[in-house]
């Protein structure tokens, strides 16, 4: 439940950004910033994943 919730306060903070960008409020951020500050989440998503499907990597495995 909790990661829905941030996945939930994610949306409404980038909704928000762009509400500001477009009144002028706040700058549009340049690509590079953009694609540094996305490989950074993906590094944290990697550190905080769960490997509970650990057992399924790999070697396929055939069901019978």
């Amino acid at each position: 439940m909790q990661e829905n919730r941030s996945i939930e306060k994610s949306i409404i903070g980038a909704c928000n950004d762009v509400k500001e960008m477009q009144a002028g409020r706040m700058r549009e951020k340049p690509i590079d910033e953009f694609l540094t500050e996305l490989k950074a989440m993906i590094e944290e998503e990697k550190a905080n994943a769960s490997y509970v499907d650990t057992p399924f990597r790999g070697r396929r495995q055939v069901l019978r």
